[in-house]
């Protein structure tokens, strides 16, 4: 029996960071289930892990984008199910009365499963069989770049002229920081945009500010 808790978390967790993830893409409802998962699993509800896809089934790192496996035998067979947590995965504007934007869900499965597709850690390397920009040792995070592209529209237009070919260089930057870091040692997304800000802001010649896409 999954427990009507995890239902309502999964619905808090939606209301609370849902505007995190670009759901309209595969990558986005992707880093959105992971990152379910381990809220789920750091709230005590360890049965709760990722539902195995390879081939070309739609998955991300290798577990499906929008739904979580629960690890609890259901009758005389003792197989398992599996929860949808995003209606409409990657639905895309315009909408209408027919075709609805991302959103959140709790579709309970038939217990189908078999401990085999139980994925116990998501895999290195990202992207699933629709995401091409991926490269073998980091996953992307659309997110991160989604915002660093706000934030230098953002700071671009505080200053007389537009943006210029410098845009590459601060996206390599942030690249770097993200994912490398210096020193070998990655300041993620958060960090890596702190850091671009108060160089581009410099370079610009304008005042920094708090806004960081």
């Amino acid at each position: 029996m999954i427990p009507n808790e995890l239902r309502v978390l999964a619905n808090n967790f939606f209301i609370a960071r849902a505007d995190e993830f670009d759901l309209t893409e595969n990558s986005g409802c992707g880093l959105y289930t992971e990152a379910f998962v381990e809220e789920a699993r750091n709230k005590g509800f360890d049965k709760v892990g990722h539902l195995k896809k390879s081939g070309s089934a739609t998955q991300y790192n290798g577990h499906a984008n929008d739904a979580f496996f629960y690890k609890e035998p259901v009758g005389p067979d003792k197989l398992y199910q599996a929860v949808d947590i995003i209606a409409n995965a990657e639905s895309k504007p315009p909408y209408n009365s027919d075709h609805q934007p991302p959103a959140s869900g709790w579709s309970v499965d038939i217990a189908r499963y078999k401990d085999s597709d139980w994925l116990e850690k998501p895999n290195s390397g990202g992207g699933g069989n629709s995401v091409p920009n991926t490269v073998p040792w980091v996953s992307y995070n659309e997110n991160g770049f989604q915002r660093l592209k706000n934030m230098l529209k953002h700071d671009y237009e505080r200053r007389p002229q537009g943006a210029d070919f410098d845009v590459s260089v601060w996206a390599g930057r942030y690249f770097h920081n993200c994912y490398m870091g210096p020193e070998g040692k990655p300041l993620g997304e958060q960090g890596a945009l702190e850091r671009v800000k108060r160089e581009l802001c410099e370079s610009l010649k304008i005042p920094m500010d708090n806004y960081f896409g």
